[in-house]
This record gives C-alpha cells, sequence and structure tokens, in this order.
C-alpha cells in the first residue's frame, strides 16, 4: 500500500523513456479507486495518464504501458468533508492509501482539526461512501463513536 500525496513528484517512465513528475492525483468519483495521474514535464502543459495505462505505482517512480498524448486533463477530484450518517461533521480528508498495482482505494486518512491531530494524530476509516457530485464523504456512525471513546470523550 502507498499514499497518493507520495506520489507527487515522482518521475512516469514509460519504456525507457521520462514523460515527466506527476503534478497530481485523481480518485474515481466513487472513491474506490485511482482514475489518473496528471503528469508535468517540459514547457508543455499536463498529460493526462488514465488508470488504464498506469502499470505499477513504485517506491522510486511510476510505470507506464504507453505513452500518452496532449490530453486534457480532467478536474481532479478528490473527497473533501467528512461527516457520520447523523449528519454531524466530523473532518476532512487529508489523503488515502492505495494499492500499488489494482489501484484501487483501501483506506482514507481523516483529520479532526490541528488540535486533534498535535495530541491524537490522524486517523484511518476503510469503511466509507463518497458523494460522487461534493466530494463529501460518509462514514458510519459506530465508528465516529468508537473514535470519540478512544480520546476519552
Amino acid at each position: 500500500m502507498t499514499r497518493l500525496n507520495r506520489l507527487i513528484g515522482l518521475p512516469v517512465i514509460c519504456g525507457e523513456k521520462k514523460l515527466g513528475r506527476v503534478s497530481a492525483v485523481t480518485m474515481a468519483r466513487d472513491g474506490g479507486s485511482l482514475a489518473g495521474l496528471a503528469v508535468r514535464g517540459g514547457l508543455g502543459g499536463a498529460k493526462w495518464v488514465p488508470a488504464e495505462t498506469i502499470l505499477c505505482l513504485g517506491e522510486l517512480c511510476v510505470l507506464v504501458r504507453m505513452e500518452v498524448g496532449k490530453r486534457r486533463c480532467p478536474k481532479p477530484f478528490y473527497p473533501g468533508r467528512v461527516s457520520d450518517t447523523g449528519g454531524m461533521r466530523l473532518g476532512r480528508i487529508t489523503d488515502a492509501r492505495v494499492d500499488e498495482r489494482t489501484l484501487a482505494v483501501d483506506a482514507l486518512e481523516i483529520t479532526f482539526g490541528p488540535l486533534d491531530d498535535l495530541f491524537v494524530g490522524r486517523r484511518w476509516v476503510r469503511d466509507f461512501t463518497i458523494h460522487p457530485l461534493t466530494g463529501d464523504v460518509v462514514v458510519p456512525c459506530e465508528w465516529a463513536e468508537a473514535s470519540a471513546k478512544e480520546d476519552g470523550c
């Protein structure tokens, strides 16, 4: 498993040619997988690398199957606010964990705010639903209650 934020800045390699570096990562609208990467290199604009062409997300680089032409990069989709099924707002998404080979999103990292990050740290949630238009994440009430009990509330 790797984190999406770790991918930013990694070189993208096709065969023996470096296409550029990852400048943005986009998740699928349902939040279940990686949709693709925006790659910047040279003077031209960003190139879109769809998930179907990604072979592997490595430690040092991203390997792709074929060189892609200049296709317009779609607007990046990344989940934002987090609330529980009862409607209580909990925090926001800061990162996601993805499988390097299947590109499936395994978990989302949630921050409850700077003080909570300092004293308790951020938490990972595996059971979530993402609204496809707004990007709002909904987690079960039980998860929010368990998280509050860990904090001593």
